[in-house]
């Protein structure tokens, strides 16, 4: 083998062992995104959305939303009173109506629906974890104290 043939054949050889590292280096840094992105869109799932099957069988998730109402306070003691009124019977939107802060009161505290991060913190763990129908709180928040009611979640 001449000089000529063996020094290109070294120099084709780093080539390709550079080449080798370059791949396997790329490689490396797409699945280190593959499974950041695919970590990311579990926890998505698991948090805001439900999970449904088509009408083919193939589940699909959507995004979780809810429904509920409200009555605002400013100390938890008026908070807790109110909530053993409603718990002996009276009326959630009549509670509201009488005795909240928010504007929401002149629709017995209806909130309507909405999805994951449009209220403040503290009322979305309520309203995404609550069982739908349960009376919950006080609940603090930088408002005060909320009585809340899931009316729906799907």
């Amino acid at each position: 083998m001449s000089l000529y043939k063996y020094e290109s054949t070294i120099l084709f050889l780093r080539a390709l062992r550079g080449l080798f590292f370059s791949v396997s280096s790329a490689y490396s840094v797409v699945s280190i995104v593959v499974q950041a992105k695919q970590a990311v869109v579990s926890f998505i799932k698991n948090k805001y959305c439900a999970t449904i099957h088509n009408q083919f069988g193939k589940e699909e998730f959507i995004m979780a939303r809810a429904a509920a109402r409200h009555l605002l306070v400013s100390t938890e003691e008026e908070c807790l009173r109110i909530k053993e009124e409603i718990e002996a019977g009276l009326d959630f939107a009549e509670a509201a109506k009488k005795y909240s802060s928010c504007p929401s009161k002149a629709q017995g505290g209806d909130l309507g629906e909405f999805g994951p991060g449009q209220m403040v913190p503290e009322f979305d763990k309520v309203v995404f974890s609550a069982d739908v129908g349960s009376l919950e709180g006080p609940v603090k928040t930088q408002f005060g104290y909320h009585l809340l009611e899931v009316t729906a979640r799907g």
